[in-house]
């Protein structure tokens, strides 16, 4: 039937409409992921990937080098001996946790064993050898507070460089030996200075004096530039201060290759520059040619730090673990292992490598050789406490507010050491308080949780209540594809005489809860350095063989699952191996199966366990008409 131009019209605006909420839905559908991913979730740094090569920089390092691999799989703790008979120069120096000190130990895998240089007790840290390796600079708390010393080899002299109540340190020598570049601690920022050596009471000249904290530098052997690290960006980065240049002498040169960045090195001859930072989530080495400065630095090798031989041919690479640091030295032109393997036995804090008159000089001038650390502390098992044979039993711990009391007793006498030692750095007893020690196979476990290492009764969680208050702060790290976390604690003496200032930038799980929706998805952020003095209490703990626990892969969404206050003591055994110290395999084991969660629903099939029988079917009556008689007259009657 035909409209009328009246109905026509009424009935056209309703079609515009519906093509209109069309489109809308249509842009809203496309729309909201661009702007999700463009606004919302946080954008993934782009790192460059490990080159198969080295490329062509000159004498140092040719272009002919060995694929990338295979250097990364001997940093990573391939064993192969030193190539060509290959012996570099010079002896190398180091600052390492020693007891419950620091000190300076001299070293060479093929010359000299581990010795100390330094054993008092006091802290000394950083060690820099004069470009003739006649003198070494250091840092050292001998009067109580952190100040730089210089060490006469020749004549045994030494000479204080600072004298202030603020921390100074990190020294590096200009190549004439007649100055100093450090870093020191004043208004609340790290800050570099530069020291004449020839007029010790000339004023300090500062090299940068702002905001930021700028730390680490390293002097060029070429003279007139100087490389540190500073945050000014907001992010840990290397950056070089030209010493003969006014305007533009601040130059960012790490720009593109991720942070953090940490310990910049110059070749001897002043061409290449090395730093240690993270690539892909692993410690990596990064190599930079000042001839070609517009390019970005390259990713050579593993490791957390470098320092270069005396001869420029081969890097020293620290590889850094919780428990101990490896050094071990490669030949660049080859990318043959050139110093074998060596274990340190502690952290190390600072190091260097110089030749010349060193090799002579240093022998008068060791204290122990071979050095062996002092032990800590000494276990002592109770024997009512080993039944059965094989079992061990639980330590009670006396005056310390935790809801159970107790450790492994292999573990007490250790746990008991660094609570008095951390109390003696710090000035507050840090772990009188604790969230957990032991905790009974009775206890329901955290959603999530695998290998709960305080069931065990070797480990122990420290209050996170100071984390809130500013007593406590940590950093992330990233270690074989596992987060851990690294707990600093607050000196409780603020003069600079308990102890150092933070490098690092803390991470905050609590950033999560501020209403962005990166941080929360990325389970918090990084924030500014806080100032003060800090203590490292994971390397401390890690002095009496106490480690980080791996927080779990769910942390970013569930804070218990950071973990990042529990430590946990091994000893060498897997966390099977450690229950069976407490508990009898049958308590163990589980009665029901428990089923593995999967990432998507899945369509589990009807079991029937007995057959039903079916009914079978039957009519259904239906109504019909009632047929009414029909009458048939009979002959000769009448109708009705």
């Amino acid at each position: 039937m035909a409209t009328s131009p009246k109905e026509h019209n009424q009935r056209q605006p309703l079609g515009w409409l519906t093509l209109f909420f069309a489109l809308l839905v249509a842009i809203l559908w496309i729309g909201i992921p661009i702007l999700r991913d463009q606004f919302l979730l946080l954008p993934t740094p782009t790192l460059p990937s490990l080159l198969p090569t080295i490329p062509p920089i000159g004498t140092t390092v040719p272009s002919d080098i060995a694929s990338q691999a295979n250097l990364l799989n001997v940093a990573l703790g391939e064993s192969i001996a030193p190539q060509n008979g290959s012996n570099p120069d010079g002896l190398i120096v180091f600052a390492m946790s020693d007891g419950p000190f620091t000190h300076i130990f001299a070293f060479h895998p093929n010359r000299l064993p581990l010795s100390r240089l330094t054993n008092h007790p006091w802290d000394d840290l950083h060690p820099a050898l004069s470009p003739d390796g006649t003198r070494m600079a250091y840092t050292s708390r001998r009067n109580g507070y952190w100040d730089i010393y210089i060490f006469d080899f020749r004549d045994g002299n030494l000479v204080r460089v600072t004298d202030t109540p603020e921390y100074d340190g990190w020294p590096t020598w200009s190549p004439d030996g007649q100055w100093l570049a450090y870093e020191t601690y004043a208004n609340g920022n790290l800050d570099i200075l530069i020291q004449s050596l020839a007029d010790l009471n000339q004023k300090p000249i500062p090299l940068t004096n702002t905001a930021s904290a700028d730390h680490s530098p390293a002097w060029s052997p070429l003279g007139q530039e100087i490389a540190y690290i500073s945050d000014r960006n907001g992010q840990d980065e290397v950056w070089t201060a030209r010493l003969d240049q006014i305007g533009e002498r601040y130059t960012n040169i790490s720009l593109g290759v991720g942070s953090p960045n940490r310990s910049p090195a110059w070749s001897p001859d002043g061409r290449f520059l090395t730093w240690g930072g993270q690539n892909n989530a692993t410690d990596t080495i990064f190599l930079w040619d000042s001839k070609a400065p517009q390019k970005p630095a390259i990713p050579v090798v593993a490791g957390h730090n470098s320092i270069w031989s005396p001869d420029g041919k081969v890097l020293l690479i620290r590889q850094t673990d919780f428990l101990q640091d490896n050094l071990a030295g490669f030949e660049l032109s080859s990318q043959k292992l050139a110093l074998p393997f060596s274990n340190m036995p502690a952290a190390i804090h600072g190091m260097d490598w110089k030749g010349g008159q060193i090799n002579d000089l240093i022998t008068t001038h060791l204290k122990d050789s071979p050095a062996a650390l002092p032990s800590l502390y000494t276990v002592q098992t109770t024997p009512k406490l080993q039944s059965p044979p094989g079992r061990f039993g639980l330590a009670p711990l006396i005056d310390i507010n935790v809801p159970y009391p107790f450790l492994h007793d292999a573990v007490d006498e250790s746990f008991l050491a660094l609570r008095k030692e951390a109390a003696r750095q710090s000035g507050w007893d840090v772990l009188g308080n604790l969230e957990n020690a032991y905790l009974p196979i009775t206890e329901p476990p955290h959603p999530g949780s695998v290998d709960e290492w305080l069931l065990t009764g070797r480990a122990f969680a420290v209050n996170p209540l100071p984390v809130q208050a500013g007593w406590m702060t940590i950093t992330r790290e990233e270690r074989g594809g596992q987060t851990f976390w690294r707990v600093f604690i607050r000196a409780r003496y603020q003069d600079g005489s308990q102890g150092i200032p933070m490098r690092e930038h803390p991470w905050s799980l609590d950033a999560r809860y501020n209403g962005d929706p990166r941080t929360y998805e990325q389970g918090g952020a990084l924030i500014p350095i806080p100032d003060g003095y800090w203590i490292d209490f994971t390397e401390l703990a890690s002095r009496f063989g106490w480690q980080p626990v791996a927080a779990l892969q769910n942390w970013r969404t569930f804070y218990p699952a950071a973990r990042f206050n529990q430590f946990v003591k091994t000893d060498g055994l897997n966390w099977s191996a450690a229950m069976a110290q407490f508990y009898p395999p049958e308590a163990l084991q589980t009665p029901t199966a428990i089923p593995t969660l999967t990432l998507t629903p899945t369509i589990s099939p009807t079991i029937r366990f007995y057959r039903t029988s079916t009914p079978l079917p039957s009519p259904t009556p239906t109504s019909q008409p009632t047929r009414r008689p029909t009458w048939t007259p009979l002959p000769g009657a009448s109708q009705p």
